[in-house]
């Protein structure tokens, strides 16, 4: 610490039931999670809501990651996910992957297994 702010690289790490996290002093957040499940709310669209391992104090980026593996996909086909959609705040995003143009509805049960969340951003102490 140096006048009251924290001097060194790396502030704090963690990891909750939302995933991992690392702060900088610097005030930078990463957030990250390797086994989200995608699954069917709908014909339309998969979803996945992702509560922060911890918060940040603004509205981080996030993007997504597909698995490489086609087991990971149940009831559909990769080729079937359009690109991610989301709403996020500074707790959690809710995370969508919808049914590209022409592809068969998602069937019930649909789901993708072992997507990598990531988010980056700031949090309060930086």
């Amino acid at each position: 610490m140096s006048d009251g702010l924290p001097s060194g690289a790396v502030f704090e790490t963690g990891t909750t039931p939302g995933g991992s996290y690392l702060r900088f002093a610097d005030g930078t957040q990463i957030a990250w999670c390797d086994e989200a499940l995608f699954a069917r709310v709908s014909t339309e669209r998969l979803e996945h809501v992702w509560s922060f391992p911890a918060p940040f104090s603004a509205t981080p980026q996030v993007s997504a990651t597909l698995p490489g593996i086609e087991s990971a996909y149940a009831g559909l086909a990769p080729g079937d996910i359009g690109g991610l959609m989301q709403e996020t705040g500074s707790a959690s995003a809710a995370l969508r992957l919808p049914r590209v143009a022409g592809a068969a509805g998602f069937a019930a049960g649909a789901q993708v297994a072992g997507l990598r969340l990531l988010a980056i951003g700031r949090w309060t102490g930086g």
